[in-house]
């Protein structure tokens, strides 16, 4: 099988039933920032792998263990290094994000697809939080910011 039908077929089970704040499927979330790695990106199919796994073992049962076995070492850590541990404070989660290769492509894809089209529009208050947030985030990630 191929590994993105692969990942499709592991995200897709363990996001089984979950959905968005917007009411929509989980599952659509990383099929989205699957697509948003941009096309020149070395190693493009295993990061749209790490994309459609990124929020796996974050927000389901899923193991970084299973990854592992299914994906191999390569996958495992990028997943793991995207994945939010406990009370982490989001820039430092972004910056060791970054410290993987994959990782930081698919942590750059996740907050632009996050700022873009999950970002509520009818609770200001949120709405600029989370806007400071990826905007940081993002600075960091695109080289603005240490």
């Amino acid at each position: 099988m191929h590994p993105i039908t692969r990942a499709l077929i592991f995200a897709a089970s363990y996001h089984d039933g979950q959905l968005s704040d917007d009411g929509t499927p989980y599952i659509l979330h990383p099929i989205e920032v699957a697509l948003l790695i941009p096309t020149d990106t070395p190693n493009r199919e295993t990061a749209q792998v790490v994309a459609l796994l990124h929020d796996t073992v974050e927000d389901t049962d899923a193991t970084l263990r299973q990854i592992g076995g299914v994906f191999g070492r390569e996958v495992r850590d990028a997943v793991d290094a995207v994945t939010h541990r406990g009370n982490e404070p989001h820039i430092d989660f972004v910056k060791r994000a970054a410290e993987n290769t994959l990782g930081r492509v698919v942590k750059h894809a996740d907050i632009i697809h996050n700022h873009l089209f999950r970002t509520p529009v009818e609770d200001p208050v949120r709405r600029e939080r989370l806007h400071n947030k990826y905007e940081a985030a993002l600075d960091y990630l695109e080289g603005r910011a240490t």
